[in-house]
């Protein structure tokens, strides 16, 4: 009959719809080679913490201090501090020293903390006062403290 549509289309199964929030994407092994790098894949891997705090154990210290010299964004200071804090910091000290270690080369430390906002500087001071504290030089720690004081 005219107009009417054919049966088999009327029954086919729908396309299985995939949701974005359930796809994880992958963690970069690439090391960044500057801040706006080590954004792009912040920006990417923020909704997954875990992912984040994967990609951060990653960075060898030497990566972490040119980056971290170079400029952040405020955002991405606080994601990282965040991150090293809640993901790292429990079950990763030595990781989240590495990181501590990068921050504390960071040019206009303080500066750069005032903008991340207190819940940063807490995490900060929280990671000071817990076992990845303990791990940094005394040189590193001495400068990370002076910062958020």
């Amino acid at each position: 009959a005219a107009g009417q549509a054919p049966a088999a289309a009327a029954t086919a199964p729908a396309a299985p719809q995939r949701r974005l929030s359930q796809v994880k994407p992958e963690v970069p092994t690439e090391q960044p080679k500057n801040a706006y790098e080590m954004e792009t894949v912040w920006r990417s891997l923020r909704a997954h913490p875990e992912l984040f705090a994967s990609y951060l154990r990653s960075l060898k210290p030497g990566t972490l201090k040119k980056v971290f010299r170079t400029a952040m964004s405020p955002e991405l200071t606080a994601g990282v501090v965040e991150t090293a804090q809640s993901e790292l910091l429990p079950s990763k000290p030595k990781a989240a020293a590495k990181v501590l270690t990068g921050l504390s080369n960071m040019e206009s430390l303080s500066t750069h903390l005032m903008l991340i906002g207190e819940s940063g500087v807490e995490a900060l001071r929280a990671m000071l006062n817990g076992p990845a504290g303990g791990l940094l030089a005394p040189a590193v720690r001495s400068t990370l403290a002076s910062a958020v004081a």
